[in-house]
C-alpha cells in the first residue's frame, strides 16, 4: 500500500472511531489521543492496521508514534532500518 493510500484509509478510520466530524479536522502533527480517541480505541485501531497492511503490528505502535505523520512514516517505510525512531521526548 502506498503511503498516501494508507494515510487516507487511516484518516477515515480515525473519523469513524473518534469524535471528529470530518477527516479534514485531523491534525497531522497532533497526538491521535487529542482527537478524542481512548487507549482501547487506539489499540483496536492497531489491530485494523495490521489487517490492512497484512503484517503484525505491535499494539504499542500508536503510542510510540502518536501522531498521524509519525505513524504513517513508520508504517510505510520500506524496512525497519529506515523507520524513524520514536520521538525523543517519548519513552517506550
Amino acid at each position: 500500500m502506498k503511503p498516501i493510500e494508507f494515510e487516507s484509509w487511516l484518516r477515515d478510520r480515525i473519523v469513524e472511531l473518534s469524535s471528529i466530524g470530518s477527516r479534514d479536522e485531523i491534525r497531522f502533527d497532533e497526538p491521535l489521543a487529542s482527537h478524542g480517541m481512548s487507549s482501547p480505541e487506539l489499540i483496536m485501531l492497531t489491530g485494523e492496521i495490521s489487517e490492512q497492511l497484512g503484517r503484525q503490528i505491535s499494539p504499542t505502535v500508536v503510542f510510540r508514534y502518536p501522531t498521524l505523520r509519525l505513524l504513517v512514516q513508520y508504517l510505510t517505510s520500506p524496512g525497519d532500518d529506515r523507520c524513524p525512531p520514536p520521538p525523543a521526548d517519548h519513552e517506550e
